[in-house]
């Protein structure tokens, strides 16, 4: 082989080499520029949506609520946390609401955003949820069928049990004596 040959081939590899770094780099930065760009569009959103519940008379009792949640898998307890928009209050009443951007998002019935829905009437002890479309100013109260919301925590089940338990074995042992 001559040495055009190998000077061709050297430079189609160090050409397609270097696009292919160039296009991974662009790739990158598109990826990172939807990124800002959803969060902003999320972050004006969610100020919409403070505006709209402060205007209806709520009580933002927290922007961003974070709760600790775990559940066992396996045997093995696994920590994790949720995150709500908002947790607020009106006439004695606590609720969740959950702002959405976009077409599909703001469907309640869209599946990611039906999961979510769902696990904030489990996990919250709030009286409702609430669901607000950031791009059509509206927010729509969501009732959850079959979801089974606990108003206690599972260790205050607990102890009302053991001491339901404790009142009848006094009693049990009362008329015990009262008969003897």
């Amino acid at each position: 082989m001559n040495h055009s040959l190998y000077f061709s081939l050297l430079v189609l590899v160090t050409v397609l080499f270097i696009g292919t770094v160039l296009c991974r780099y662009l790739a990158r930065i598109a990826r990172t520029w939807a990124l800002k760009r959803r969060f902003r569009r999320g972050a004006a959103g969610e100020d919409k949506a403070a505006r709209y519940l402060l205007r209806h008379g709520y009580t933002i009792l927290k922007r961003q609520a974070t709760k600790q949640m775990s559940m066992t898998v396996d045997g093995h307890t696994r920590e994790f946390e949720i995150r709500a928009d908002f947790l607020v209050r009106k006439h004695r009443k606590n609720a969740v609401v959950e702002v959405k951007t976009g077409k599909y998002a703001a469907d309640p019935v869209h599946t990611e955003t039906r999961r979510q829905l769902l696990e904030y009437a489990v996990s919250y002890n709030a009286d409702t949820v609430y669901l607000f479309d950031a791009d059509e100013n509206e927010m729509r109260k969501i009732t959850l069928y079959g979801a089974r919301i606990p108003k206690r925590s599972p260790g205050s089940i607990y102890t009302a049990g053991v001491l339901n338990g404790m009142a009848m074995a006094i009693v049990l042992l009362w008329l015990l004596q009262e008969i003897m």
